[in-house]
């Protein structure tokens, strides 16, 4: 059994305010089973004047010279911890330890106290409940509740030294905790908001379907949705209702993104990181106590993600929301074009709506020429040039846009023949402007340079783009350092996918990247 140190208790110090009704504590712990015993023999003790502590001792010694038995003197130690523990944790440590010795157990009431109360500084209340828990065959859900609520909202200890959020470890006990719970409905809505919370904020993401099944409100996660990972936001979609989370403009931007593509459903690094973390601590628990327990957690199903991507864009519709939103119906065009890469699904979303936008034809037409310049990138099939030239936007187009299809011309043509590619990039870059609006971090010319350099890239020629990189620094091509650090990011990356030996994705993911910021 697990020894209290006396340090909880010596000094009055660390004593709670007594209550102003304490003869009616003490009167109420008196009329319990053998304390009329007791009682008798403290006839001539001023009960009523003194602190709990102090009376627990000489109850002790009371139950001593009656000569109890070690189950009777077992039902008193108990009732002493029940009804003083919330007045002074001092109660807790002496009768805890008397109990050990006359080896008789901690009564669940009275474990309860003592974990409500734990200070926290010299045993976790986790480590309370794993040491008196470990060989029962049924934990009552009023000790799981207590010591669940400790853990979301910290030992005192933990408070006074500054603990602001759970930890992983914090996280994988809630779970535990939660899932041994009977009855469900003995969390309370803060409890589950403050776990949520944390999922969120740990990246513990593996786990956070387990907590959505209790119903965390949904701000917990609309103040953060420009944070959220794509996991996240999927796991979010699967537990409200749409028409709930529709009314977050971010929220819909970032789904349709997230289910555009199923099998970018995955574990970032941070969140691997922290499923790593959480079965360790997992492995700890099952350790602790005997056990054997896993989260029963849902797979992520490309095909339903992919349904539900469909459900989406119908519900908008539906709704007349795609119909007013042009950055929206943008995204999606470029998550059939760019992600999805069909260009069958691009053309019918294309023609779907392009007519609800008059003002934005050239636009529209821009989008139409990135789908299948992208494709021709893509496949290497040269028949999707001839049909992106059918799609080039008017002369009338903005300036901008003009740029940006002379930049997908010349990233396109490279993939069929460099030195073509090197004549468009000739043939432009003078009368590129070299001087970077005051609202943008990068020149024309910039652009345009870069441009080529990935071509370069891309055909697995790095000498040259290195050439072409120094040689624009020394003409000084550039606008400045944020123009040669952006070029210096795609060389970073060939580098590590060429030790990695995954150079074919790299350009097909570094391209898509590359264009979807167009």
């Amino acid at each position: 059994m697990l020894r209290f140190r006396r340090c909880f208790s010596v000094s009055r110090s660390i004593l709670q305010t007594l209550p102003k009704d304490q003869a009616h504590i003490y009167a109420k712990l008196f009329s319990q089973p053998y304390f009329h015993q007791i009682k008798d023999k403290l006839a001539s003790t001023k009960i009523d004047e003194l602190e709990p502590y102090e009376l627990s001792k000489k109850v002790a010694d009371v139950v001593k010279d009656l000569g109890f038995s070690n189950q009777e003197a077992g039902v008193v130690h108990n009732k002493l911890i029940e009804e003083l523990t919330q007045h002074s944790f001092g109660v807790a440590t002496i009768h805890s330890k008397i109990l050990q010795e006359l080896g008789e157990g901690i009564s669940t009431d009275a474990l309860i106290e003592i974990i409500k109360h734990n200070p926290g500084r010299i045993t976790s209340s986790w480590d309370l409940f794993t040491h008196y828990t470990k060989n029962l065959k049924e934990v009552p859900d009023e000790l799981i509740s207590t010591v669940l609520t400790k853990i979301v909202n910290f030992d005192s200890a933990d408070i006074k030294d500054g603990k602001k959020m759970m930890t992983v470890s914090d996280i994988a006990e809630s779970c535990y905790l939660l899932d041994m719970l009977k009855d469900k409905n003995m969390v309370s809505k803060p409890l589950i908001n403050k776990i949520a919370a944390a999922v969120i904020e740990t990246e513990a993401t593996y786990i956070l379907p387990l907590i959505l099944r209790f119903g965390p409100d949904i701000v917990i996660f609309s103040d953060k949705f420009d944070n959220l990972s794509p996991l996240q936001l999927y796991g979010i979609f699967s537990s409200y209702p749409f028409e709930e989370l529709r009314t977050f403009p971010k929220f819909v931007y970032d789904i349709i993104s997230a289910t555009g593509k199923p099998d970018s459903l995955i574990l970032s690094e941070q969140e691997t990181e922290a499923k790593t973390t959480f079965e360790s601590s997992l492995k700890s628990i099952n350790a602790s106590l005997g056990k054997s327990w896993t989260p029963a957690l849902p797979s992520i199903d490309p095909q339903q993600v992919d349904k539900n991507f469909f459900r989406i864009l119908e519900d908008l519709e539906n709704g007349n929301i795609m119909q007013k939103d042009f950055k929206l119906v943008k995204m999606t065009l470029r998550i059939f074009s760019l992600t999805r890469c069909n260009i069958e699904e691009f053309m019918e979303f294309y023609v779907s709506h392009s007519s609800a936008f008059p003002d934005k034809q050239d636009e529209f037409a821009f989008e139409a020429y990135l789908a299948y310049s992208y494709m021709a990138f893509k496949t290497g099939d040269a028949s999707f040039i001839q049909a992106a030239k059918n799609w080039l936007p008017k002369p009338s187009a903005s300036d901008s846009i003009k740029l940006d299809v002379l930049r997908i011309t010349l990233l396109v043509t490279s993939r069929f023949d460099m030195n073509k590619a090197l004549e468009i990039f000739n043939a432009n870059i003078q009368h590129m402007n070299k001087v970077k609006p005051d609202d943008k971090i990068v020149s024309d010319a910039d652009l345009l340079t870069e441009t080529l350099i990935l071509a370069y890239l891309y055909n697995k020629d790095i000498d040259f783009a290195r050439t072409v990189l120094e040689k624009g620094m020394g003409e000084k091509i550039f606008s400045g350092k944020p123009a040669v650090k952006r070029i210096k990011k795609h060389f970073a990356g060939y580098g590590e996918a060429v030790e990695n030996k995954e150079l074919p994705e790299f350009i097909q993911k570094d391209a898509s990247l590359f264009l979807q910021e167009l």
